[in-house]
């Protein structure tokens, strides 16, 4: 099993779930700032457009493969680290952590109703989490300052943000040298959301898919000719 892939111009961790937490509690023990992103499809495929996504995927600590659609495009062998991100695995474990050593978080999402939404299952699941403060970007209109601020004067032990791409990426790229915290953990929007099994869902599955493996394609062709596209 390779430890870290290029995928469509991405550098990724492809690290076991214990693997990712024993380097997690080892970051986390030294009482600095650590960024740790969920990934998946759909923020590779923008980070190809989006220059502010790419910067914030290759500026954290940790890169976390959360699609198992990513694992499949590049043919990774490993039944258990496929099982491990289809089950949400990483999620639970670091979850479990913050449940029992009672950390302290702040949620922050993009609306109202999504935060309710997460709020009602941390509390549910992990009963011993204090969520200590949230803040939906919906109630600033743009003025993401009073967020930092307010993150800072209760400085809990971790952010969890909920917030979809390329709020999320956006946010942290502009304000992560402000943000008085342990952990950042950039979930993104559709975790606690119903997941939609409609056809257009599949449909945009498909596509995303689709396009990245012409991305790995043609990462893989230009590595055989011995240079980089620029």
């Amino acid at each position: 099993m390779i430890k870290e892939i290029i995928v469509a111009g991405i550098k990724l961790d492809n690290y076991s779930v214990r693997e990712c937490m024993m380097m997690l509690e080892k970051a986390l023990s030294t009482r600095m700032f650590t960024i740790v992103e969920e990934v998946n499809m759909k923020m590779l495929l923008l980070a190809k457009e989006n220059p502010v996504v790419k910067e914030a995927i290759e500026s954290v600590d940790m890169a976390v493969i959360a699609d198992v659609d990513i694992l499949k495009a590049i043919e990774e062998p490993s039944l258990q680290r496929r099982l491990e991100t289809e089950e949400k695995a990483f999620f639970f474990q670091l979850m479990k952590r913050l449940d029992r050593n009672k950390k302290t978080i702040f949620l922050l999402g993009e609306t109202e109703r999504e935060i309710a939404i997460a709020e009602e299952y941390i509390k549910e699941e992990f009963s011993h989490i204090l969520i200590v403060g949230k803040q939906a970007l919906e109630s600033t209109k743009g003025a993401n300052e009073g967020i930092v601020n307010n993150i800072n004067m209760i400085t809990p032990d971790a952010v969890i943000s909920v917030l979809p791409t390329p709020l999320q990426e956006e946010f942290l790229v502009e304000h992560k040298g402000m943000i008085s915290t342990n952990l950042w953990y950039g979930i993104g929007q559709d975790r606690f959301q119903t997941q939609k099994h409609s056809l257009k869902a599949a449909m945009l599955k498909w596509f995303r898919s689709k396009k990245l493996m012409e991305y790995i394609r043609k990462d893989m062709k230009q590595e055989e000719n011995g240079h980089e596209d620029f």
